[in-house]
C-alpha cells in the first residue's frame, strides 16, 4: 500500500495562518548508493540559527489537515562540507514508527489511500499500525553551515509516541538518526 503525500494546500491547519511550504521535490542524481563518508543529520523545526532538533523523549508539533490526517511536519537538517553546492537534491526517507505507550491514534486518520510517488520518489509505503516510511528528492539549501529542506516535510503519524529513523544520501555520503517524539 502507498500512501501519497499531498500539498500543503489541501490541508487547512489554522484558518487564521497559511500552511508552511512543502518541500521542493527534485530529480536525483549522481546518488548511486555507495558512500564513503557519515555526516550528521537531524529532524527538527526552523530553520539556520532558529532551527530546533527533535530531542528523544521531546515534542513535535502535531498538526491536523483538513481531511482529518495528523501529521508533523519538520526540516531535515544536514550537516554541510566545504565545496557542498548552494542548492542540491538529496535523498530523504523518513521511517515512523510506533513507540508504544499509551494512547493510539493521535487524532487523525493515519491510514492511507492508494496513490503513486510520481517521477521524483516521493511518497510514503505502508500505513500499518507498525509504520511506513516517507522517501523523495528534497531540494536542499546551504544556509549557517548547514544543509536544510526548502521546506516541510508533511510527514503523518497515527501515535502519540512515534520512533522517526531519518537517513540522508547524498552522493558521496549517507547520514542517519533516529529520535521519538511524542504529541504535547
Amino acid at each position: 500500500m502507498a500512501l501519497l503525500v499531498g500539498s500543503p494546500s489541501c490541508y487547512l491547519f489554522n484558518p487564521n495562518k497559511d500552511p508552511p511550504a512543502e518541500v521542493e521535490h527534485c530529480h536525483l542524481e549522481g546518488i548511486d548508493g555507495t558512500t564513503s563518508e557519515v555526516r550528521g543529520v537531524a529532524l527538527g523545526e526552523g530553520r539556520g540559527s532558529g532551527f530546533v532538533p527533535y530531542e528523544d523523549g521531546g515534542t513535535a508539533t502535531y498538526v491536523t489537515g483538513g481531511q482529518g490526517l495528523t501529521m508533523i511536519t519538520p526540516v531535515v537538517r544536514v550537516e554541510a562540507k566545504s565545496g557542498d553546492p548552494s542548492e542540491t537534491c538529496l535523498l530523504v526517507r523518513v521511517l515512523s514508527e510506533n513507540a508504544g505507550g499509551a494512547g493510539g491514534n493521535a487524532g487523525g486518520s493515519g491510514g492511507g489511500a492508494g496513490g503513486s510517488g510520481g517521477t521524483s520518489g516521493s511518497g510514503a509505503s505502508g500505513g500499518s499500525s507498525e509504520g511506513f516510511q516517507l522517501t523523495l528528492g528534497a531540494k536542499m539549501k546551504l544556509e549557517d553551515g548547514y544543509l536544510y529542506t526548502d521546506g516541510v516535510l508533511y510527514n503523518p503519524v497515527e501515535w502519540d509516541r512515534v520512533r522517526l529513523t531519518l537517513t540522508v544520501t547524498g552522493p558521496d555520503f549517507e547520514g542517519t538518526s533516529t529520535v521519538t517524539v511524542v504529541h504535547p
